[in-house]
């Protein structure tokens, strides 16, 4: 794993997969909801804090994708994604700068302890316990890009997004 931090474009540049790759879709797929997550929230100052190897399912192929640090106005949130064949897909760990209690709207299971496999892949600093035992520095396992983006989306507002209708 390295740790040196760059910025997500930059560490886009310098860590294509091969064309040759099965996956190199999958691999532009995550890339491009990192970039859509840094165009939602501007100030977020997306940056890479890490690197990891996956291994994705058969055609077995080794990928080395970003650990994403974003900075959100009430929440640091790091993002990791798995080519798992099930969801959850994607590991988050969360330091918030409240402990007041949070509705996650069943995005994800609050008591859920994530897999030491997805722990071991986060750096140090960022292997917490759930959020049922301290809601304010927590990981969690989400099922997708909607979830995450939902789940981010009440960290940096306090609710989900809704459509509203202009009262005329």
């Amino acid at each position: 794993m390295k740790n040196r931090i760059l910025p997500l474009y930059e560490w886009v540049s310098k860590n294509n997969p091969a064309p040759e790759k099965q996956y190199d879709k999958g691999w532009w797929d995550t890339i491009e909801f990192y970039y859509r997550l840094a165009d939602t929230f501007p100030d977020c100052n997306a940056s890479v804090i890490s690197t990891y190897a996956i291994q994705t399912p058969p055609p077995c192929e080794e990928l080395l994708l970003p650990t994403v640090l974003l900075h959100l106005p009430a929440a640091a949130v790091v993002l990791q994604h798995d080519f798992a064949p099930l969801p959850p897909f994607w590991t988050l760990a969360i330091e918030r700068q409240t402990s007041s209690p949070i509705d996650v709207f069943g995005l994800f299971e609050p008591g859920a302890i994530t897999p030491n496999r997805n722990l071991a892949r986060l750096p140090n600093t960022w292997r917490f316990q759930p959020m049922a035992k301290d809601p304010k520095r927590f990981c969690c396992q989400v099922g997708d890009e909607f979830h995450v983006l939902t789940f981010l989306w009440i960290l940096s507002r306090g609710k989900p997004p809704t459509l509203r209708r202009k009262r005329r």
